[in-house]
Protein backbone atom coordinates (compact mmCIF):
# COMPACT_ATOMS: atom_id res chain seq x y z
CA UNK A 1 0.00 0.00 0.00
CA UNK A 2 1.37 3.61 -1.24
CA UNK A 3 1.98 5.98 1.17
CA UNK A 4 -0.71 8.78 2.31
CA UNK A 5 -0.63 11.73 0.55
CA UNK A 6 -0.38 14.57 4.00
CA UNK A 7 -0.10 17.65 1.72
CA UNK A 8 -3.24 18.76 2.22
CA UNK A 9 -3.48 18.04 6.05
CA UNK A 10 0.21 19.70 6.07
CA UNK A 11 -1.01 23.25 4.35
CA UNK A 12 -4.03 23.08 6.51
CA UNK A 13 -1.82 22.94 9.81
CA UNK A 14 0.41 25.94 8.68
CA UNK A 15 -2.35 27.81 7.75
CA UNK A 16 -3.93 27.25 11.09
CA UNK A 17 -1.11 28.57 12.96
CA UNK A 18 -0.30 31.88 10.31
CA UNK A 19 -3.86 32.57 11.31
CA UNK A 20 -2.91 31.98 15.10
CA UNK A 21 -0.13 34.20 14.66
CA UNK A 22 -2.07 36.87 13.41
CA UNK A 23 -4.50 36.82 15.54
CA UNK A 24 -1.22 37.02 18.60
CA UNK A 25 1.04 39.38 17.43
CA UNK A 26 -0.57 41.12 13.94
CA UNK A 27 -0.02 40.81 10.58
CA UNK A 28 3.79 42.56 10.55
CA UNK A 29 4.79 40.35 13.17
CA UNK A 30 3.98 37.15 11.84
CA UNK A 31 7.28 36.22 10.00
CA UNK A 32 7.76 32.61 8.56
CA UNK A 33 9.79 31.65 11.45
CA UNK A 34 6.64 31.90 13.94
CA UNK A 35 4.85 30.56 11.85
CA UNK A 36 6.96 27.72 11.33
CA UNK A 37 7.51 27.56 15.12
CA UNK A 38 3.48 27.68 15.99
CA UNK A 39 3.08 24.67 13.16
CA UNK A 40 5.96 22.55 14.76
CA UNK A 41 7.89 22.77 11.05
CA UNK A 42 10.82 23.74 9.67
CA UNK A 43 10.48 27.07 7.62
CA UNK A 44 11.54 25.37 4.24
CA UNK A 45 8.28 23.45 4.98
CA UNK A 46 6.07 26.08 4.47
CA UNK A 47 8.00 27.13 1.17
CA UNK A 48 7.46 23.91 0.13
CA UNK A 49 4.16 23.45 0.56
CA UNK A 50 2.78 27.13 0.17
CA UNK A 51 5.62 29.19 -0.79
CA UNK A 52 6.47 32.92 0.24
CA UNK A 53 4.72 34.95 2.16
CA UNK A 54 2.56 36.92 -0.27
CA UNK A 55 1.64 32.97 -1.23
CA UNK A 56 0.74 32.16 2.29
CA UNK A 57 -1.94 34.93 3.07
CA UNK A 58 -3.00 34.19 -0.33
CA UNK A 59 -3.88 30.36 1.02
CA UNK A 60 -4.84 31.86 3.87
CA UNK A 61 -7.73 33.72 2.27
CA UNK A 62 -8.56 30.94 0.53
CA UNK A 63 -8.77 28.62 3.81
CA UNK A 64 -11.04 30.62 5.49
CA UNK A 65 -13.00 31.72 2.65
CA UNK A 66 -13.56 27.48 2.31
CA UNK A 67 -14.46 27.18 5.52
CA UNK A 68 -17.44 29.61 5.81
CA UNK A 69 -18.71 27.96 2.48
CA UNK A 70 -18.48 24.66 3.74
CA UNK A 71 -20.14 25.77 7.49
CA UNK A 72 -22.92 27.20 5.43
CA UNK A 73 -23.34 24.52 3.01
CA UNK A 74 -23.31 21.72 6.11
CA UNK A 75 -26.56 23.38 7.73
CA UNK A 76 -28.36 24.05 3.78
CA UNK A 77 -28.09 20.33 3.34
CA UNK A 78 -30.05 19.69 5.62
CA UNK A 79 -33.17 21.86 4.45
CA UNK A 80 -35.24 21.66 1.81
CA UNK A 81 -35.04 24.28 -1.47
CA UNK A 82 -37.99 26.28 0.28
CA UNK A 83 -36.27 26.82 3.52
CA UNK A 84 -32.50 27.30 2.77
CA UNK A 85 -32.50 30.88 2.34
CA UNK A 86 -33.71 30.99 5.43
CA UNK A 87 -30.73 28.99 6.86
CA UNK A 88 -28.94 31.62 5.24
CA UNK A 89 -30.29 34.61 7.08
CA UNK A 90 -29.82 32.08 10.28
CA UNK A 91 -26.31 31.48 9.41
CA UNK A 92 -25.22 35.10 8.79
CA UNK A 93 -27.38 36.92 11.57
CA UNK A 94 -27.59 34.46 14.31
CA UNK A 95 -25.05 31.16 13.23
CA UNK A 96 -21.61 30.80 12.97
CA UNK A 97 -21.08 33.61 11.06
CA UNK A 98 -21.41 35.92 14.04
CA UNK A 99 -19.42 33.54 16.69
CA UNK A 100 -16.06 33.40 15.03
CA UNK A 101 -14.52 36.42 16.33
CA UNK A 102 -10.70 35.20 15.95
CA UNK A 103 -11.20 35.13 12.58
CA UNK A 104 -12.80 37.93 11.83
CA UNK A 105 -9.52 39.65 13.50
CA UNK A 106 -7.81 37.73 10.93
CA UNK A 107 -9.91 39.15 8.27
CA UNK A 108 -9.41 42.48 9.73
CA UNK A 109 -5.74 42.19 9.56
CA UNK A 110 -5.79 41.05 6.04
CA UNK A 111 -8.08 43.91 4.66
CA UNK A 112 -6.15 46.19 6.77
CA UNK A 113 -2.54 44.68 4.58
CA UNK A 114 -4.78 44.81 1.22
CA UNK A 115 -4.50 48.78 0.76
CA UNK A 116 -0.67 47.49 0.29
CA UNK A 117 -0.93 44.82 -0.92
CA UNK A 118 -2.46 44.45 -4.45
CA UNK A 119 -2.18 40.32 -4.30
CA UNK A 120 -4.09 40.93 -0.53
CA UNK A 121 -6.32 43.02 -1.86
CA UNK A 122 -7.54 40.61 -4.88
CA UNK A 123 -7.65 37.42 -3.17
CA UNK A 124 -10.22 39.25 -0.34
CA UNK A 125 -12.21 40.55 -3.42
CA UNK A 126 -12.09 37.27 -4.53
CA UNK A 127 -13.50 36.09 -1.05
CA UNK A 128 -16.03 38.85 -0.98
CA UNK A 129 -17.49 37.58 -5.05
CA UNK A 130 -17.35 34.09 -3.65
CA UNK A 131 -20.05 35.31 -0.80
CA UNK A 132 -21.79 37.83 -2.81
CA UNK A 133 -21.90 34.87 -5.40
CA UNK A 134 -23.21 32.13 -3.03
CA UNK A 135 -26.09 34.68 -1.85
CA UNK A 136 -27.03 35.37 -5.66
CA UNK A 137 -27.28 31.74 -6.24
CA UNK A 138 -29.41 31.12 -3.27
CA UNK A 139 -32.06 34.20 -3.74
CA UNK A 140 -31.90 33.41 -8.03
CA UNK A 141 -33.09 29.97 -7.11
CA UNK A 142 -35.88 31.30 -4.58
CA UNK A 143 -36.84 34.28 -7.10
CA UNK A 144 -36.24 32.86 -10.47
CA UNK A 145 -38.91 34.82 -12.13
CA UNK A 146 -36.62 38.19 -10.46
CA UNK A 147 -34.38 40.22 -12.65
CA UNK A 148 -31.20 38.68 -12.48
CA UNK A 149 -29.55 42.07 -12.48
CA UNK A 150 -31.71 42.98 -9.29
CA UNK A 151 -31.32 39.63 -7.75
CA UNK A 152 -27.19 40.86 -8.32
CA UNK A 153 -28.15 43.92 -6.49
CA UNK A 154 -30.35 42.36 -3.19
CA UNK A 155 -27.17 39.74 -2.98
CA UNK A 156 -25.06 42.56 -2.55
CA UNK A 157 -26.62 44.16 -0.08
CA UNK A 158 -27.35 41.24 2.07
CA UNK A 159 -23.66 40.68 2.34
CA UNK A 160 -23.11 44.23 3.41
CA UNK A 161 -25.83 43.95 5.84
CA UNK A 162 -24.37 40.51 7.34
CA UNK A 163 -20.65 41.99 6.96
CA UNK A 164 -21.06 45.29 9.10
CA UNK A 165 -23.39 43.78 11.40
CA UNK A 166 -21.19 41.18 12.20
CA UNK A 167 -18.12 43.98 12.78
CA UNK A 168 -20.64 45.95 15.08
CA UNK A 169 -21.76 43.14 17.24
CA UNK A 170 -17.71 42.79 17.69
CA UNK A 171 -17.32 45.83 18.76
CA UNK A 172 -19.95 45.79 21.49
CA UNK A 173 -23.54 46.54 20.33
CA UNK A 174 -26.32 44.66 21.64
CA UNK A 175 -27.12 41.30 20.61
CA UNK A 176 -30.68 41.75 19.41
CA UNK A 177 -29.32 44.52 16.86
CA UNK A 178 -28.43 41.32 14.66
CA UNK A 179 -32.68 40.55 14.93
CA UNK A 180 -33.06 44.29 13.46
CA UNK A 181 -30.52 43.89 10.81
CA UNK A 182 -31.98 40.04 9.28
CA UNK A 183 -35.12 42.03 9.62
CA UNK A 184 -33.51 44.31 6.71
CA UNK A 185 -32.63 41.55 5.04
CA UNK A 186 -35.70 39.11 4.62
CA UNK A 187 -37.24 43.09 3.46
CA UNK A 188 -34.71 43.37 0.62
CA UNK A 189 -35.04 39.81 -0.14
CA UNK A 190 -38.88 39.88 0.06
CA UNK A 191 -38.86 42.26 -2.29
CA UNK A 192 -37.47 39.62 -5.07
CA UNK A 193 -41.17 38.42 -5.35
CA UNK A 194 -43.59 39.50 -7.71
CA UNK A 195 -46.19 42.55 -6.04
CA UNK A 196 -50.09 40.68 -5.85
CA UNK A 197 -52.21 42.45 -7.75
CA UNK A 198 -54.95 44.35 -6.03
CA UNK A 199 -58.65 43.17 -6.79
CA UNK A 200 -60.28 45.57 -8.99
CA UNK A 201 -56.82 46.84 -10.77
CA UNK A 202 -55.76 47.07 -14.28
CA UNK A 203 -52.95 45.08 -15.28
Amino acid sequence: MGRRDLSQERRAAILDAAAECIRRFGLEMTTLERIAAQAGVQRPIIRHYIGNRDDLLAALIEHLTERYRRDYETLAAKLSQRHRVQAMLKFLFAGDFLAQPDEDAVIDALLAAAAKNRRARNCLRGMYEAFENTCYTEFRSAYPNASPRRVRAIAYAVMCLAEENASLIRLGFPAERSAAARRAAELLIGSLAPLKKTPGTKQ
